[in-house]
């Protein structure tokens, strides 16, 4: 781990965050490409760490173009993304923490993006989901919701009576309920520290190594409430992942080269994620569909080694 020591008594306001796997030189490049598109933002820190094979690659990179900015750490032990993250966290020293997904293209440039971040500390907002916009219709999901305007978001109290009607909108907007709080976050540092730190979901949803179990779905309302923010516009815009809004992403409109596929960037991950005695079991128990239940259960049980 390397770094430098910020003083005490120096204003800090947005530090990036990334404990991401750089695994192949298509990871590489797109790492890249998000860092060059939001690169200029006013930033005071950037605390990563890079794992995979790529990962020295990823951290010269980064190195070469934010000198003393960069807290750099080597973290990949055995007992999984969470632990090694916590770890990194004492260091961050300002008010905001952008949760940097590698695959996630800044679209509105660096001054916009200043100014959302701006206006998050003008209207203590705690969270800010900064892509998925899906070209505008997921503004559709808070639709009869009052809110506080902003310039540039719109900032709900965001308590378990909202959430009802959000997810009841959301149902009718896609058909599926929806996460509340993504990866691809702006978090007041609090908030971020304290997802960080829980132990919930107590049986976890995704092997230890993934980021996953971060992200808040419709049912974990013991997060709320939050002071959720809800940009007018698209910040950022996925390479590869539609997710719920077909024909969403870079790859779907034209605006980012395909030389990988998703679904070989994905292979790729699923070969990296050990399967140990009892995800063996489930994995037998599945082609049974008496014991499909014990089966999911023990795929979750088997995330926690």
């Amino acid at each position: 781990m390397s770094f430098n020591l910020v003083q005490e008594n120096e204003f800090m306001s947005l530090a990036v965050f990334a404990n991401f796997r750089i695994d192949t030189e298509e990871r590489l490049q797109r790492m890249k490409d998000s860092f060059e598109s939001f690169n200029g933002s006013e930033i005071e820190q950037w605390v990563i760490n890079a794992r995979g094979p790529f990962k020295d690659d990823a951290v010269q990179y980064l190195k070469d173009r934010l000198g003393v900015k960069l807290i750099s750490f080597n973290l990949e032990s055995k007992d999984g993304w969470f632990f090694d993250s916590r770890k990194m966290i004492e260091i961050i020293k300002c008010d905001y923490v952008f949760f940097w997904i590698e695959d996630h293209i800044c679209m509105c440039g660096a001054n916009q993006f200043n100014v959302v971040v701006r206006e998050l500390k003008s209207l203590d907002v705690e969270y800010l989901g900064y892509s998925w916009f899906g070209m505008g219709l997921f503004l559709n999901q808070f639709r009869n919701i009052a809110g506080t305007e902003g310039d540039s978001l719109t900032l709900y109290n965001y308590t378990k009576e909202m959430n009802l009607l959000r997810q009841k909108n959301s149902l009718l907007e896609i058909g599926v309920q929806s996460y509340f709080i993504s990866l691809c976050g702006i978090f007041k540092k609090d908030l971020f520290v304290k997802i960080l730190k829980s132990n919930r979901p107590y049986l976890h949803r995704w092997p230890k190594q993934t980021p996953f179990d971060f992200e808040k779905r419709w049912d974990d309302i013991y997060i709320l409430p939050v002071r959720y923010g809800v940009p007018k516009f698209e910040m950022f815009a996925a390479i590869d992942d539609d997710n719920v809004h077909p024909g969403s992403s870079l790859f779907a409109r034209g605006l980012y080269p395909n030389r990988v596929s998703r679904a070989d960037m994905l292979a790729i991950r699923d070969n990296i994620v050990q399967k140990n005695n009892l995800f063996g079991l489930r994995e037998i128990l599945g082609k049974f569909s008496v014991v499909k239940s014990l089966s999911k259960f023990l795929k979750r049980v088997s995330y926690h080694f």
